[in-house]
């Protein structure tokens, strides 16, 4: 029995010694385990141990286990481990785990604060993963000479199916100058139309329900304004959610728990692309790249009739470009719907419940809109003005600082054979994971000050404020950075200069608006609860 166990035992310690240094997936694992026990079992048979074949084999496979669990997880907490300099709580040293749960439960980017709070700028927040609040990481981790992108992205799609998200280098340039081409300045122009015709069929729901005195859920109204715009801005064609007034093609059921798989599968890479054993993560990921896949199937079936964003990722312009494959636009429609429906309408949302919740910035933006109206112009309509509302911009940077879409953001790993980087004078160990969150640098003191934690657009147009722009990153930063920016901050103007121009707002009596914030989580970018308002139209 003896000469089991410590075979056993011996044999896990060797087995956590394989895999520090060839990480497995969770098929490999398992199949190592079960040839190093049955290796064992054929010899130890032989032995005349006093044991039957079955009670030696649940003794190996028990004690393997047992040991190798036990090695990696003192491995992970002593003094030899790479990362064991940096602080961080004792359960993310131990184990990914934790940060899953927080992630499941959406409040990852919340305890990601707390734990800066109390460690500093750098955070052991996995067993090979840290977090930088700190501005001097931002381009050496996602500037142009910064890290690539790995696991957190890679196990979330099938293999050789990524869309530009997922992409590093040349690659990445190679699908962006695809993108560019769908968000040129000219492009911009046909877009924004998009935006002020779906403005118009939101202004008649408002009117309508102002009229019947209707408590209104701006979140569900923008997800479904967010969704139709994305429909005609990529595909061509709205999904008629804002005319319908309901989700009749179950968007959002669908982009949610896509996002929620997204974000699990992102933190346990070892579970593999399809990650068998969790059905429910499985068919979240299909479910959108079949509906995606089935946009991409009716709009190729349609000539172009706009230059909408297939018109440009399927080569209708003919500049002689590689057209990707079907499979891939479904990758792409994927992001587009995700990236652009889920992020525009929670960014509106957002500062439109940040100003009701400060009435002077609200009176003032409203100020500033009806000023340009009195001249002619109208932001709900046109984007050639956009730049004539300084205040109302600002009051968006300033929404996007204090709650950026996307507040933690994906994870860059320091390449296997580096030797290791320096980031802001942290020495990082190869085949790191490092998180570079815009939500902890948006709220440093060090970045953004007095009153980093409040809604303040005053510091992006006044002097003597503390207001540094390379720590503001809402749509990450470098080559990298969100393709779609300039079209989101288009839709958001569109859309919050319109309510704020045509409608009062006001809370119902029994809400209470602090809730917004406490409710609000992440599942790689913001799940905003619902926000009552009341409407009246303005006279």
């Amino acid at each position: 029995m003896d000469i089991a166990v410590a075979s056993a035992a011996a044999a896990g310690a060797a087995l956590h010694q394989y895999f520090r240094r060839h990480e497995p997936s969770i098929a490999t694992a398992v199949l190592s385990v079960a040839g190093t026990d049955a290796a064992l079992l054929a010899v130890l048979t032989r032995l005349d141990l006093g044991l039957s074949v079955s009670h030696l084999a649940r003794v190996l496979g028990t004690t393997t286990v047992a040991t190798l669990l036990l090695s990696v997880a003192l491995y992970r907490l002593s003094p030899w481990h790479p990362l064991s300099r940096y602080p961080g709580p004792v359960l993310h040293r131990l184990t990914k785990l934790r940060t899953v749960y927080a992630s499941w439960h959406g409040i990852h980017y919340k305890e990601m604060k707390q734990m800066h709070e109390k460690y500093g700028p750098i955070v052991r927040m996995a067993p090979n993963a840290v977090s930088i609040a700190d501005v001097a990481a931002v381009m050496p981790v996602l500037g142009a000479n910064g890290l690539p992108k790995d696991r957190f992205y890679r196990a979330r799609h099938p293999p050789g199916i990524f869309p530009i998200i997922n992409m590093n280098g040349t690659e990445h340039a190679q699908r962006r100058r695809l993108w560019n081409r769908g968000l040129g300045k000219s492009a911009l122009e046909v877009h924004t139309r998009t935006a002020a015709d779906g403005w118009v069929r939101l202004r008649a729901q408002f009117e309508k329900a102002a009229d019947d005195g209707a408590i209104v859920d701006l979140t569900q109204w923008m997800r479904f304004y967010g969704f139709d715009f994305m429909g005609g801005f990529a595909f061509g064609k709205d999904f008629g959610l804002v005319t319908a007034g309901e989700d009749r093609v179950r968007a959002w059921k669908t982009i949610h728990g896509f996002l929620i798989a997204h974000d699990i599968i992102g933190h346990l890479p070892w579970l593999g692309w399809r990650a068998a054993f969790i059905p429910n993560l499985v068919t979240a990921l299909m479910n959108l790249r079949n509906f995606a896949r089935k946009c991409v199937q009716d709009r190729l079936q349609r000539s172009a009739t706009a230059m909408d964003l297939w018109y440009y990722l399927g080569n209708e312009d003919d500049d002689g470009a590689g057209r990707l494959t079907n499979e891939q636009l479904a990758a792409e429609g994927s992001l587009a719907l995700v990236a652009g429906a889920d992020t525009s309408s929670s960014a509106i949302v957002t500062l439109v419940y940040l100003l009701m919740t400060h009435p002077e910035c609200l009176a003032k933006a409203r100020e500033e809109v009806d000023t340009a109206a009195a001249t002619g112009m109208s932001p709900w309509a046109a984007s050639d003005c956009h730049d004539a509302l300084p205040y109302l911009n600002a009051c968006m940077d300033e929404s996007l600082r204090v709650l950026p879409v996307v507040p933690t953001n994906g994870s860059r790993v320091v390449p296997i054979g580096s030797g290791g980087v320096n980031v802001a004078g942290y020495y990082i160990p190869e085949d790191t994971e490092i998180f570079v969150s815009p939500y902890q640098l948006h709220r440093d003191p060090r970045y953004f000050s007095p009153e980093p934690d409040r809604f303040r657009p005053e510091r992006w147009l006044e002097s003597g404020w503390n207001t540094q722009g390379d720590a503001y990153i809402p749509f990450s930063a470098g080559p990298a950075q969100c393709v779609g920016k300039n079209l989101a901050k288009m839709e958001i103007i569109v859309v919050v200069s319109g309510i704020i121009r045509y409608f009062d707002l006001s809370f119902p009596a029994q809400y209470d608006p602090n809730s917004f914030v406490e409710h609000t989580g992440e599942h790689i970018v913001t799940d905003i609860p619902s926000l009552p308002i009341l409407l009246k139209r303005r006279t």
